[in-house]
């Protein structure tokens, strides 16, 4: 007989002459027939009671005493908190409180409430959640039990209550059967939290858990896993042969031979393989998984993890065709290549540095480093060099030199190296060249020496040119004087012819000191060290202008754009007066016109000076910037090396000039210069 019978029986039979024998409406419970089906569970631990009562003398007529112990008995039996308590209702009939009628002993140790008889629970727990009182009201108004789980905020208390009215809706009484569960309730939670964490977690790693039953042959999945394989929903069912059919056909024997060869080695199954997903798509995955056996050393269960590793196989294919570029590209550039870790110790070299150094593998290149073949001269600078980069994590690039391995001699290397850093910018690695500098070297020895003679050549020019200055100009005064001479004491005497010939010996001499000192110019163009002044380009064409003195028929014209920016204005003024200076005293006419230009760009003004002149035939156009070429051989007055010094002048300041003439159509001289 299943307990609920007997406890049937027991009420239709013995227990009804016990609960008839008393008034339960004088106590808490209320009258027997608005039990609840939970107090009346309660009673079974009386049935043993009740056979102890009937072979009692008094069992027909039980005394007060008996029966209030009969019903102690009753409440401390109960294995769970009791409380009986009457509801109470403001004004407009809504519960507000509820007063304690009778507790059980468990009641203060599941509670932590001490004496509450007769008070209530407002006045016990002032800070006690609507909830209670509204849903015990309900239970009262509506005569209806209620079973749940909720939190007791103010006690800290979680519970498992069975709530029933007493004599309901007549006396507002109740009662509250209830377990502390806060315990169970924790751990439930702290299971539930660390479910969810592990959830998240491998979702976030694209990680599924999966468990085999080997006896079975089914298989529990989380949902990641299931969603590796391409589905979006757990499948209803799942087993090895299921997992197999996904692995693409290539791998499948390999698959199953290492998960059969797992088990029966007791080892973990640790194995990469293709699927191919619900959708068609092929994807890489990873699985580990061990398996448990019997007391018999039967496997009985297999629990393992899978995870989605198709980007990182990408990756590592990417990486590794990386490296593979890498070191072609090591091997094919002229330099001595290699790297090292953060604290310099070298970690690979190309072969070039192998072979370079004589060394046989990158091993023996860790264990020497550098410093071995470094000049006894070197080792300190580049020592001292490569410390400093290292501390600072800055880029290294310093010259020494180093020992070839198959002569033995030292050439001259430009080492380099760059620090690859992390995110937060420590350094944790070196990527190193060095770069044979020896023909360099060689060609900048050699353009020191260059420049020594070329030094030595301008300090014999400079001799020279004072011997020119002062060896061939005194004779020349002496001659220009003595004619001067000659013409202011005996002019009176002096045929007229001999006078012109004095004159044209003056003129000779003139020329004569203006062709040395135009050498002498054209000498220095470049040697001496001139300084940048702001210079107004239209002030220095207008005090030209007045020094050369045109005549008062001869127009020049310039136009209003001219520059004021920082250069040479010496050798500006001597290019500019030139060209003027040619384009006035070379006219064919006193009523000519000179027009100068200017037009700017980026890096350089170019210049432009144009006369409506004769100009100059196309033959002889090519020749007029050599030295001593002149275009009227009977112009005594010219020495035929201004334009020679212009074209140096221009060309020293990194400019160009041009000339475009034509004969009766006048010249145009343009030339540019830096700004």
């Amino acid at each position: 007989m299943n307990t609920s019978q007997k406890m049937e029986d027991l009420f239709a039979g013995e227990i009804e002459s016990f609960v008839s024998s008393h008034d339960w409406s004088q106590t808490p419970l209320g009258t027997a027939e608005t039990w609840s089906s939970e107090l009346k569970a309660a009673v079974q631990i009386l049935v043993t009671e009740i056979d102890r009562v009937k072979t009692s003398p008094d069992r027909h007529n039980p005394s007060p005493e008996k029966i209030q112990q009969r019903y102690d008995t009753l409440l401390e039996s109960i294995d769970q908190g009791l409380s009986i308590a009457e509801m109470l209702f403001d004004p407009e009939g809504r519960p507000v409180d509820y007063r304690f009628l009778e507790v059980n002993s468990l009641f203060e140790p599941m509670t932590g409430l001490k004496q509450v008889i007769g008070k209530t629970i407002l006045e016990v727990v002032p800070d006690l959640e609507d909830f209670w009182v509204e849903t015990y009201g309900k239970v009262v108004l509506t005569g209806k039990s209620v079973q749940f789980e909720h939190q007791a905020i103010a006690l800290n208390r979680w519970y498992e209550v069975n709530a029933f009215p007493i004599d309901a809706p007549l006396e507002f009484r109740f009662g509250v059967l209830f377990t502390d569960i806060t315990d169970r309730h924790l751990s439930e939670e702290r299971i539930r939290l660390f479910q969810e964490r592990l959830e998240i977690s491998l979702g976030a790693g694209d990680v599924g858990v999966w468990e085999l039953d080997l006896i079975t042959n089914n298989a529990w999945r989380s949902i990641e896993y299931d969603r590796i394989f391409g589905y979006d929903r757990l499948l209803p069912a799942w087993t090895y042969e299921m997992f197999l059919s996904h692995v693409i056909s290539e791998d499948r024997a390999r698959v199953d031979r290492e998960f059969q060869q797992s088990i029966e080695t007791q080892t973990s199954w640790n194995m990469e393989c293709r699927i191919r997903r619900a959708k068609g798509e092929i994807r890489w995955i990873w699985t580990k998984s061990r398996t448990e056996y019997n007391d018999r050393g039967e496997p009985v269960r297999m629990r393992g993890v899978v995870r989605d590793i198709s980007d990182l196989k990408h990756t590592l294919v990417a990486l590794q065709q990386s490296e593979e570029r890498y070191r072609h590209l090591v091997e094919l550039i002229p330099q001595l290549v290699w790297t090292a870790d953060h604290e310099g110790l070298v970690l690979d070299v190309n072969q070039r540095w192998l072979t370079f150094t004589g060394l046989s593998t990158p091993e023996e290149a860790k264990n020497y480093g550098l410093k071995p073949f470094i000049h006894p001269d070197d080792v300190e600078v580049l020592g001292d060099c490569w410390k400093v980069c290292q501390q600072m994590g800055i880029p290294l690039q310093a010259e020494g030199r180093i020992r070839q391995h198959d002569d033995g001699v030292y050439r001259w290397y430009l080492h380099q190296a760059i620090p690859l850093k992390d995110d937060r910018g420590k350094v944790i690695k070196w990527f190193g060249t060095g770069t044979d500098i020896e023909e360099q070297k060689q060609l900048e020895q050699q353009y020191a020496n260059l420049l020594q003679k070329i030094q030595e050549r301008n300090q014999e020019l400079d001799q020279f040119s004072y011997i020119v200055s002062h060896d061939l100009k005194a004779p020349l005064r002496a001659i220009a004087n003595l004619t001067a001479w000659l013409e202011d004491d005996l002019l009176d005497i002096i045929p007229p012819e001999n006078q012109q010939q004095l004159q044209l010996m003056r003129s000779r001499v003139n020329r004569m000191e203006e062709l040395i000192n135009g050498l002498l110019e054209y000498a220095r163009i470049g040697r001496e060290d001139i300084p940048l002044d702001m210079v107004s380009v239209a002030e220095l064409l207008a005090d030209i202008i007045d020094s050369l003195a045109p005549p008062p028929s001869f127009t020049v014209e310039i136009s209003s754009d001219m520059p004021t920016f920082r250069t040479k204005r010496v050798m500006l003024n001597q290019v500019l007066a030139n060209l003027i200076g040619n384009a006035i005293k070379h006219h064919d006419r006193r009523d000519g016109k000179v027009e100068i230009s200017v037009q700017e760009y980026p890096e350089f003004y170019e210049f432009v000076i144009s006369d409506d002149g004769r100009g100059i035939d196309p033959k002889q156009q090519t020749r007029i910037f050599d030295i001593f070429q002149t275009l009227e051989g009977q112009d005594k007055q010219s020495t035929g090396i201004g334009l020679t010094i212009v074209k140096k002048i221009v060309e020293t300041e990194g400019g160009k000039i041009q000339l475009k003439s034509e004969v009766g159509k006048g010249s145009t001289f343009s030339f540019t210069w830096s700004r």
